[in-house]
């Protein structure tokens, strides 16, 4: 009899132990911030020999609608909730030139503490912008000079390139995302974990010679290789930062 009751408190402690852990789950709220999307920038190589001095000339195009920050809030939203039953989420855009200045800082603003905390969020998502040397995936090496930062596209209008059946052309495109994932508890604000991540795509035109890589791709296909490049960006890295599991299934093909 004795050994009955123990295991019967043994077995209500294990059900108590699951249903908090269960509870603790069905919980976990995520507020997730994107400071990437308000301008994308095209990088355009600059030859130059012998000299480490940044010449590429870089143009940024404005995005007052922010469409970049809002397809980073629906990624990182698909990620963390797809394979997770019961996490919710806060979805955040900060407008402004201000808070995009700040960066990682931007949580140090009292008038975004009290939003969050309004919301009861357990852990936060950052996405801001990095900066690093231009090294664009090409076969099995990397190509380019200077430095990069956010999301945007870098050009080469020089060097040759040669496909699998032997076409050259000149030049090549290349979709970039070069940003930071900094997780942040929901209450203190401290950080818990970052990662930057460097991802990029490099598109030539074979027989294109007279014509410029930018020119070569329609805008939409732009539009499909950036989204690309960073849905991979963000389907590497969240879930060693979240620690929580990923849906191998999704789609990670240019243009879905």
């Amino acid at each position: 009899m004795v050994l009955r009751f123990a295991l019967i408190a043994a077995y209500s402690a294990l059900v108590l132990l699951s249903n908090a852990a269960w509870a603790e789950t069905r919980t976990q709220k995520y507020a997730v911030i994107s400071l990437v999307g308000d301008a994308l920038t095209l990088v355009t190589h600059q030859p130059v020999t012998g000299s480490r001095i940044d010449r590429n000339i870089k143009h940024a195009m404005p995005d007052p609608e922010r469409s970049m920050d809002r397809f980073v809030l629906r990624e990182v939203n698909q990620i963390l909730t797809e394979s997770n039953r019961g996490v919710e989420t806060v979805l955040l855009t900060i407008p402004g030139a201000d808070a995009i200045a700040l960066g990682e800082k931007v949580c140090e603003l009292p008038a975004l503490q009290d939003a969050i905390r309004a919301e009861s969020v357990t852990k936060i998502v950052l996405v801001t912008k990095f900066r690093g040397l231009a090294r664009m995936r090409f076969g099995n090496g990397s190509e380019g000079d200077g430095t990069i930062e956010g999301i945007g596209f870098y050009l080469d209008k020089t060097m040759p390139t040669q496909n699998e059946s032997g076409k050259v052309s000149k030049g090549f495109l290349a979709p970039f995302a070069y940003i930071k994932l900094t997780l942040l508890d929901g209450n203190t604000f401290a950080e818990l974990a970052s990662a930057a991540v460097t991802e990029s795509l490099s598109i030539s035109t074979p027989g294109s010679d007279e014509q410029s890589p930018w020119e070569a791709l329609q805008p939409e296909e732009k539009v499909a290789a950036l989204q690309h490049v960073v849905r991979k960006s963000l389907r590497g890295e969240m879930p060693k930062l979240t620690e929580l599991p990923l849906n191998l299934n999704a789609a990670t093909t240019p243009g879905k």
